[in-house]
């Protein structure tokens, strides 16, 4: 059987797919799934992603959202499928610097207009979770 990517974390659990033939990829950590040679290659980039417990504005999100999305899940459905206990993002903005932060509320924006004033020319990413 041929590997096609892995990661491993600092609790020695591997992330991998694994080739099961006609682009077809099993998932040994999604019991049940198989998907193609992309779903396969962004799922183990954003597990790994995921395994090293991201702050809530650091741009690897970007990455994990995109990857749980090709698996049709959620970043946060992702994290607790590999047992990753940490702030997962709902919804994140993406800047030209390649900085992150975290979508804000109504209220949070009344309260903290100045945080929305600086966010302006960035752009919304939605994802549905």
């Amino acid at each position: 059987m041929l590997q096609l990517v892995s990661a491993n974390d600092v609790d020695s659990r591997q992330l991998a797919a694994l080739y099961v033939g006609a682009d077809s990829w099993s998932l040994p950590w999604l019991p049940g799934r198989t998907v193609d040679t992309e779903v396969a290659a962004a799922a183990v980039g954003a597990g790994a992603a995921l395994l090293q417990r991201p702050s809530s504005d650091d741009p690897v999100w970007v990455e994990i959202h995109r990857g749980a999305a090709l698996l049709g899940v959620s970043a946060r459905e992702l994290a607790e499928v590999l047992d990753v206990l940490c702030v997962v993002p709902d919804q994140i903005l993406e800047c030209r610097q390649g900085r992150l932060r975290p979508q804000l509320n109504i209220k949070q924006r009344n309260r903290f207009g100045w945080v929305t004033r600086a966010l302006t020319g960035c752009q919304r990413l939605r994802h549905r979770l």
